[in-house]
């Protein structure tokens, strides 16, 4: 009896066994991490308000929607390039990573927000509450923080160049490595800050 009509059905199997194998593991550990809710895309777009909800790497540019609540939301990946929430409520969301130039946040209660390693240069960030806020590593070139409350703020090693901070509150903040070149701190308050060579202010104005 001869072998081959065996040998090549084993082969085959083997094939079948390796491609199956292949796709199984570009199923799970090759797809998209980052994939939002279609049923909270359509709740915030509808009602403004979306707390807990995952809208990771959602497209929101330039969308205005004043007031929205996106308290503890996730929105990692997410695109806000442009968009203006003014006003909005977004206690503890995760923006790690976010595309977010120009936008508005105007007032804002950004209180414990994360925007780790997220692009926010340009942003307005002008009387917003950002006590707590996480902002290490994010690019905020030529933001505007002016009159905002950035106690306890970590910025550590975030891009501030040509931000304006004139009157904010950044007692407590950490600015330790971060870029301040051309920065307007103009009437900011720094009691305890600390500065970007890690030494914290001992004054309200860090002199």
């Amino acid at each position: 009896m001869s072998l081959r009509p065996i040998t090549l059905r084993l082969t085959r199997f083997r094939r079948w066994i390796s491609l199956a194998l292949i796709t199984a593991f570009l199923i799970i550990f090759i797809q998209p991490s980052q994939a939002f809710r279609l049923e909270d895309i359509e709740r915030f777009l509808d009602t403004g308000v979306c707390e807990f909800c995952d809208l990771r790497g959602a497209d929101f540019s330039g969308l205005i929607k004043e007031g929205v609540d996106l308290e503890e939301a996730v929105l990692t990946d997410a695109n806000l390039e442009g968009a203006s929430f003014v006003n909005a409520k977004m206690l503890r969301a995760d923006l790690k990573d976010t595309s977010m130039q120009d936008m508005n946040l105007q007032g804002a209660n950004l209180i414990g927000t994360g925007f780790e390693a997220a692009d926010g240069s340009d942003a307005n960030f002008s009387m917003a509450n950002l006590r707590g806020a996480y902002m290490r590593g994010a690019n905020l070139s030529g933001a505007n923080f002016a009159g905002a409350n950035l106690q306890y703020t970590d910025f550590t090693g975030a891009n501030l160049a040509g931000a304006s901070f004139v009157g904010a509150n950044l007692a407590s903040a950490i600015l330790e490595g971060a870029n301040l070149d051309d920065a307007d701190l103009t009437d900011a308050y720094l009691r305890g800050t600390v500065w970007v060579n890690g030494r914290s202010c001992l004054s309200a104005t860090c002199n």
